[in-house]
């Protein structure tokens, strides 16, 4: 071998020590930023402490003695009004049924729950309700602003303890009450099986309460174990409750309502399902994937369409439960079910 060769054989070795030197920085780069990613989030675990409730659970409030169980769950089912004999025979057929408690209770929610579907009430966190029991005792100083609604809903603060302490120590113990009113608790629990956190999405516009939806969460979950808790479109803070929940709602995963152009219409998620996916694998769980779409007359293919990459995931070992409803809050059984 001459001097040229040689040389030439030292020129190649050094390139391809260099390349391997890029390759080894660019990943420690990359395994800092995600190092520190995660670090930042197990500090604001670490350091935010959850709400103490101002009063003990009332012994009138009936809780299950053991949680749900949500493993070999294959349909769900989410509608807020309209609560006929007809219409609750159709639900009991599912496995999973989000109702508005405020309409669903006493003996209607016993007779839900006589083929053993699961029940979880809508609770709403983000935005105060005149509506609702706890208005009346609330401290109205957490008030930030209207949110211009027509149903009387109101930003609040969701950071501020008052608010926190208003769902927590009055609105879920009061329905609580209401869903085992009527004694159909009294040989054995009839009541919810617990909560869809709903709202806590306000965080997507207003990032200044995240710590507040963090708090709210984790102390629901610590305060009533063995309920369900159950956050919806909660992406901005899955890092941080993942520890805390039972499975996520995932609202317009694949199709959703336009108001302004009063259209139903795709949307793409992949920011959303990269989080999902992301939280799912740290801590396997399912997820109720509701899509709103046309029902009246019902657009079948649209349906179709959001059923099949759910199942896709299920292949893959996931556990995905998909329905979809209209913007009214309306059930539909879609040809395609296999139900109970």
């Amino acid at each position: 071998m001459d001097k040229y060769q040689k040389k030439k054989i030292l020129i190649i070795l050094a390139f391809f020590i260099c390349v391997l030197l890029v390759l080894l920085i660019l990943v420690g780069v990359q395994f800092y930023k995600v190092y520190t990613e995660d670090s930042s989030q197990d500090q604001v675990v670490d350091t935010v402490e959850p709400n103490t409730p101002l009063v003990e659970i009332p012994d009138t409030v009936k809780l299950p003695k053991l949680k749900a169980n949500l493993a070999n769950t294959k349909s769900f089912v989410n509608t807020f009004s309209n609560y006929t004999d007809d219409s609750i025979r159709d639900l009991r057929r599912f496995d999973v049924v989000v109702v508005n408690p405020y309409e669903m209770y006493g003996e209607k929610l016993k007779d839900l729950k006589k083929s053993g579907s699961i029940v979880l009430a809508n609770l709403n966190v983000g935005f105060g309700d005149e509506t609702k029991h706890y208005w009346n005792y609330l401290d109205k100083t957490v008030i930030v602003k209207s949110k211009n609604d027509p149903l009387g809903e109101y930003v609040v603060d969701v950071n501020n303890e008052l608010w926190q302490n208003a769902i927590i120590d009055i609105e879920i113990p009061y329905l609580l009450g209401l869903s085992c009113s009527q004694d159909n608790c009294e040989d054995e629990f009839n009541g919810f099986d617990g909560f869809i956190i709903n709202q806590v999405d306000i965080v997507d516009k207003y990032p200044e309460y995240k710590t507040g939806v963090y708090q709210l969460i984790r102390t629901i979950s610590q305060t009533y174990p063995t309920l369900l808790v159950v956050p919806n479109n909660a992406f901005e803070v899955l890092p941080l409750v993942y520890p805390f929940i039972d499975a996520i709602k995932y609202e317009e995963m694949c199709y959703r309502y336009n108001s302004e152009l009063n259209k139903y219409q795709l949307r793409e998620n992949l920011d959303e399902q990269k989080t999902l996916l992301s939280t799912l694998k740290k801590q396997p769980m399912p997820v109720l994937a509701l899509d709103h779409i046309q029902t009246r007359p019902a657009n079948n293919k649209a349906a179709l369409a959001c059923y099949k990459p759910t199942q896709a995931y299920n292949l893959q070992g996931y556990h995905f439960l998909w329905n979809a409803n209209s913007v009214d809050n309306d059930y539909y059984m879609w040809y395609f079910f296999e139900l109970k």
